[in-house]
């Protein structure tokens, strides 16, 4: 990754500053290339800039594993660029995702012509953010970092604001925008994801196709996420929902990509037997999916991008935690719960999926018992039965 956006930095700076006389309107490029998470927290900040610059022309970059959900937000962004970061932490070893050298040298190019004047990238400082920057060469770059990013070409102004792992994902990226006089409220920072009638009748036939009455509590369990080190043990997931089912008290319902299905399937402590409750794993996609959500009782599960979607249209949640931060990526409470039994360990490496825990256990995730799970589940189902 380094040489790659090295070459590609070193020749940037070689190019002539562009000229922004024959820009018609500002032009604002906005940066977030990782997954379901990202989209969703970056989405209040769209819809901000929106607000603050409503002339503006926004394109907006993002992983081409994300491009099909960011276009759910094509409001607030005219253009939607796939631009795939050359490190195993954003394609996740996705090779049909990966762009060349030459490819992102084009894309650099290209959004190069558009002239434009600010650019906001919402993850830290990176070689690849760098290059971005200097090929664009805007008037302004507000970006997430502790200090200027070293060797940029002149002419750029930088804002650059710290990274804080105790503040809300989304209200810190409105932060980013308060060098342009926006001061971010927590109502700001609303997760949202924009339903349609057609998600909204798609999840209506598959509920009813799998006996899902809408006056029954649904309990919806997402047993994975990004990295294995967040998730919960799988047989105290098994637990929880066998008690819902046994005593009556919802309908349960299982999710996950197909990736992760074939994942829970070989896992020891997995059951020949099927699924308790209703088996959804691999069998549907995003916008349906978000439909089912909004008229969920209940998401349970990890640190994860379903987390931030039931967020999004409204589910409650209850999350579990470990490794990573629930003060910086927790749905704020209410409707939103969430358990955290201990920190993560010293030397923990919570943020590569590639990583492994550094205990024989999750010991973190395995600090939480099944009992205070139930516990904070039943309030949560009384209203609804």
């Amino acid at each position: 990754m380094t040489s790659r956006y090295h070459i590609l930095d070193t020749l940037a700076r070689l190019l002539p500053a562009p000229s922004r006389k024959r820009a018609s309107a500002s032009v604002t490029v906005v940066y977030s290339p990782n997954h379901l998470g990202d989209i969703l927290h970056t989405a209040p900040l769209l819809r901000a800039l929106r607000r603050l610059r409503p002339g503006a022309r926004t394109a907006w970059l993002v992983g081409p594993w994300s491009e099909a959900l960011a276009r759910r937000y094509a409001e607030y962004a005219d253009d939607i660029i796939p631009f795939a970061p050359d490190r195993t932490s954003a394609h996740r070893g996705q090779d049909r995702h990966r762009q060349s050298t030459l490819a992102q040298w084009r894309i650099g190019l290209a959004l190069r012509r558009l002239a434009p004047d600010l650019l906001v990238t919402t993850t830290q400082e990176s070689p690849e953010t760098r290059y971005i920057a200097n090929i664009l060469a805007p008037s302004l770059w507000i970006g997430v970092g502790d200090r200027p990013p070293p060797r940029l070409r002149p002419g750029i102004r930088t804002q650059f604001v710290p990274y804080r792992k105790d503040r809300y994902q989304a209200l810190s990226l409105l932060d980013l925008l308060r060098p342009l006089g926006f001061d971010p409220a927590p109502a700001d920072a609303a997760l949202f994801f924009p339903l349609t009638d057609p998600d909204r009748a798609a999840a209506a036939r598959f509920l009813d196709a799998e006996g899902i009455p809408p006056d029954h509590p649904l309990v919806l369990i997402s047993p994975g996420s990004g990295w294995p080190g967040k998730n919960w043990p799988l047989d105290r997931y098994l637990a929880v929902a066998t008690t819902l089912l046994r005593d009556n008290l919802a309908h349960v319902a299982w999710l996950g990509t197909a990736a992760e299905a074939a994942a829970f399937r070989n896992a020891s402590a997995a059951p020949s037997l099927p699924l308790p409750g209703h088996d959804w794993m691999g069998r549907l996609d995003i916008p349906t999916l978000a439909a089912v959500m909004a008229r969920a009782t209940l998401w349970l599960g990890n640190d994860s991008g379903p987390m931030h979607l039931a967020a999004a249209v409204g589910c409650p949640t209850l999350s579990l935690w470990g490794p990573t931060e629930p003060a910086k990526w927790a749905p704020p409470s209410p409707p939103h719960l969430h358990i955290r039994a201990r920190p993560r360990c010293p030397g923990c490496t919570y943020w590569d999926p590639t990583c492994t825990c550094l205990r024989p256990t999750h010991e973190c995730m395995d600090a939480i018992p099944v009992p205070q799970v139930l516990s904070a589940i039943l309030p949560v189902l009384a209203p609804a039965r």
